[in-house]
């Protein structure tokens, strides 16, 4: 540095930083553009004075480089520099001089990580205009090239597994899943990290992620983190982005592409030693013959990378990677000094159990010799529990393998008796839980028998129950099968008895439906014959829904009929409408579903049709019904008197209802029950309406006030008065924070929500004010009146801005349009009493500018 000197010596010879620190913080050279990238791009770089007296190195000076150039201390240690944003790199350049204007931005070109092509002559605005567009476009690529950070894998996987001991680094290795090759790899990772000579990339594989399951995933986490500290190693892939763009990560040529320039990085001649490793490649589930050959290919044609893999003992892997001579393997497997059953268990509990059980047998008088001869592994003593079925005569080993495939594709684990049924076998009516097959690796393990065609497969399975359950339930189910004999007998009081009729087909009824589903999944004909006019599912429908609904009640599963029902939704309409349409009445007396569902369905439904023979006899007048299902999904009953307003919640799931008979009922839209009676007022409700988060309740009433409650509670938080007589209609503003009410008085009231002080009284209506509402931006407000007169007014002050006049009797309802922030807004009402109009209304619209 030719403007720092050092001319002074301490005595004991050692260089004294006191008369050219200051120099050397406020040198040219600090200041110049391109000595920026030579003071970053070198691993090491040593400073002298211009008498070529070694100052130090970057390292050893990063305090006053620091305080020369803004340039954080964590990137002069080598930090890389893609992990800071654009703008702080930018910032280093500020107040650095070239002789060109153009270099400015030249100068940059490796401190931002782009590959641009100097053009003199285009001025410095010119370049600085491409480099940010290159910078940016490397942004986006780096973007859509990442899946997730490595390094937030990383630090998740030793977070849940109990991190790493920097000091003592303690692993206990126990089992091939859970022997810690995750937690070694992460320290590995660290130790690495601690040289910024060596670079490397990792990448851990999550079999039950679909995002980090398959070999592109991999290559392109390992891609991403090779570029983030060799930026120059981008320009490989940026040759193919810059003509496919995003479309170049997805796609069926995806790996054939990445596993190209993937090779080419490892070629590069300015690639230092790479460290690659991939934690799990056996749960690459997804191509994974092509990551091993790409490990192979790589490893055999450069030095300049190196691979630690990890996985479990998988042979397919071994077979794959035995071609590397120098290939060294590290086995986890510690298991010469453990004890006879340890090495037996291989570190599973559920082995011992199993063994423990067979100990307890009658005859176990040499447990030590019994656990020596059984076999090691989970799959190796299921394999000996096959065998002794094998060994049994054909019809009992036949009936045995039906049992534990039943168990496994079961839904939920048997009862004696269900089981027996459904594999028709004679085992009473006892409730006992069968628990066999209750163990994922059990259901695991039966689950692959299935797919190898040593047992019958998933299809067949789900198959033969549903046909089991469908003859089952035809068989059994019947009118009135526990003997109730009255149609209003309430289910609270039915019994279960020891001879329950459904105790065998409880399963069945709930869950054919289920099992009908997964075998049409992956069977189209099976769906067709089962689903085909006077197939399976028609003449079961036919002959027996009715039946079914009375028995999913009597097993207190009325809901698992309607999710199953709807399953079929489009091919059995006609039976959801039924459902839908008698739910309640059902639900309250199962077998008013003869007394009045059948009665009171279309005469053009399916299941009336089927099921005329049991409607009730002796009726001498019956209800004339429309031909078909009319466009009322459902009908909401619980008031005493009639309803004279009904608001949806602004997500749909909750409707509100006001009566006048004083009470305000919430319901579920979907299963239409009454959740929630609100209970108060003194007279009858007029108005009630949801806030916009759904989070609040208005009523009015003719009590003259106005209650505001807590949405999925019974509490009144807010009660407001002031209005002289009945209270027509209330409306929430947009923001929630307002609410206004229009009242008999002639009035219209704006109240504060949050504190129930009335900001605004709008007075102007000669009349009864019948409805009010808020604009969708909620700056205006419109009042309808029986005065024959809707008003207009600006909310925040008592100013009418327009009055629309025309109608030629009482306005009774007003809405805005959802155009309402707009100059132009569309006001619409409704008169419901003009006469020449067909059915009594009439539609008048009018235009506002504001």
């Amino acid at each position: 540095m030719s403007d720092v000197s050092y001319s002074k010596r301490k005595a004991n010879a050692e260089l004294d930083d006191h008369h050219w620190s200051a120099a050397f913080r406020s040198s040219r050279w600090f200041t110049r553009g391109w000595t920026l990238q030579e003071s970053l791009a070198p691993t090491s770089v040593d400073f002298f004075s211009k008498e070529w007296r070694r100052l130090g190195d970057k390292v050893s000076l990063q305090t006053k480089i620091r305080q020369a150039t803004r340039i954080p201390t964590s990137v002069l240690q080598g930090e890389p520099l893609s992990k800071l944003t654009i703008d702080d790199r930018l910032k280093w350049g500020e107040h650095r001089n070239t002789k060109l204007p153009e270099d400015r931005a030249y100068c940059l070109i490796g401190i931002l990580g782009v590959q641009m092509t100097p053009f003199y002559g285009e001025g410095a605005a010119g370049a600085f205009k491409r480099l940010m567009e290159e910078a940016y476009t490397q942004r986006r690529f780096f973007q859509d090239l990442r899946l997730s950070d490595p390094h937030d894998d990383k630090r998740r996987i030793e977070e849940r597994r109990g991190g790493l001991l920097e000091e003592t680094r303690l692993l206990w290795i126990k089992g091939d899943a859970g022997k810690g090759k995750a937690m070694l790899l992460c320290g590995i990772v660290n130790e690495l990290q601690r040289s910024t000579a060596m670079s490397h990339s990792f990448f851990f594989c999550q079999g039950t992620d679909h995002s980090m399951n398959n070999t592109t995933s991999v290559l392109r986490g390992l891609i991403y983190m090779l570029v983030s500290q060799r930026p120059w190693l981008a320009s490989y892939l940026r040759k193919k982005y810059d003509q496919a763009g995003g479309a170049l990560f997805e796609g069926a040529n995806t790996w054939v592409a990445l596993s190209d320039v993937f090779a080419d990085m490892t070629h590069d001649t300015d690639l230092n030693t790479s460290w690659l490793l991939v934690d799990a490649v056996d749960e690459c589930v997804t191509d994974l013959p092509k990551l091993l050959d790409l490990i192979v290919r790589t490893t055999t044609s450069t030095s300049r990378v190196k691979w630690l893999i990890s996985s479990r003992n998988e042979a397919h892997i071994e077979q794959r990677l035995i071609s590397i001579g120098q290939a060294v393997k590290l086995s986890l497997e510690l298991e010469h000094n453990a004890k006879q059953v340890a090495r037996a268990a291989n570190g599973t509990f559920l082995w011992v159990a199993l063994m423990m059980q067979e100990l307890e047998r009658p005859g176990s008088w040499d447990p030590l010799a019994m656990v020596q001869e059984a076999p090691e592994g989970l799959d190796q003593l299921y394999d000996s529990m096959m065998d002794r079925i094998v060994r049994l005569t054909k019809r009992e080993a036949d009936m045995c393998r039906l049992l534990l495939c039943t168990a496994a594709t079961a839904y939920r684990p048997l009862y004696l008796a269900e089981i027996g049924s459904l594999c028709g076998l004679a085992t009473g009516r006892k409730m006992v839980l069968v628990d066999a097959v209750t163990m994922i690796s059990a259901k695991d393990y039966i689950s692959g028998k299935m797919l190898g065609a040593a047992l019958p497969s998933q299809w067949e399975m789900n198959h033969d129950l549903f046909m089991r359950s469908l003859e089952l339930m035809s068989e059994t189910l019947t009118r009135d099968m526990y003997g109730l004999v009255e149609p209003g007998y309430p289910i609270d009081e039915v019994e279960t008895s020891d001879t329950d009729p459904l105790t065998a087909v409880r399963y069945s009824c709930i869950h054919w439906v289920d099992h009908l589903c997964d075998c049409s999944i992956s069977d189209a004909t099976s769906q067709d014959e089962n689903l085909r006019d006077d197939g399976a599912v028609h003449m079961f429908l036919e002959k027996c829904y009715v039946y079914w609904l009375e028995a999913l009640r009597l097993c207190r599963s009325m809901s698992a009929g309607v999710f199953s029902v709807s399953k079929l939704a489009t091919l059995i309409q006609d039976a959801r409408r039924f459902i839908l349409y008698h739910k309640t009445v059902i639900e309250k007396h199962p077998l008013q579903v003869y007394a009045s569902a059948l009665v009171f369905s279309p005469p053009d439904s399916l299941i009336r049709r089927s099921f005329e023979h049991e409607e009730l006899t002796g009726l001498s007048v019956r209800p004339c019904m429309q031909r078909a299902w009319s466009a009322c999904l459902q009908t909401l009953e619980g008031h005493i008197s009639y309803v004279r307003s009904v608001n949806f919640s602004h997500d749909s799931t909750l409707l509100a209802s006001a009566s006048h008979d004083g009470t305000v009922k919430i319901w579920q839209v979907i299963s239409n029950e009454c959740v929630q009676t609100l209970e108060g007022h003194g007279h009858g409700g007029f108005s009630v309406v949801f806030s916009h988060d759904s989070s609040l309740l208005a009523s009015a009433s003719a009590d003259r006030t106005v209650k505001v409650w807590q949405a999925g509670s019974n509490n009144c938080v807010r009660i407001l008065e002031g209005h002289s007589n009945t209270i027509r209609s209330v409306d929430f503003s947009h923001d929630s924070t307002l609410l206004a009410s229009a009242s008999d008085d002639c009035t219209v009231k704006v109240w504060h929500v949050g504190s129930g002080r009335c900001v605004l009284t709008l007075e102007g209506h000669s009349h009864s004010v019948m409805s009010v509402v808020f604009s969708h931006d909620s700056s205006l407000l419109a009042s309808a009146s029986e005065d024959s007169t809707v008003k207009v007014w600006q909310v925040g002050s008592n100013k009418c801005v327009q009055t629309l006049e025309g109608h030629s009797s009482f306005v009774d309802s007003v809405a805005f349009s959802h155009d309402s922030t707009l100059d132009t807004a569309s006001l619409s009402v409704t008169l419901p009493h003009s006469q020449g109009v067909v059915g009594g209304q009439r539609r008048v619209c009018a235009n506002l500018r504001r």
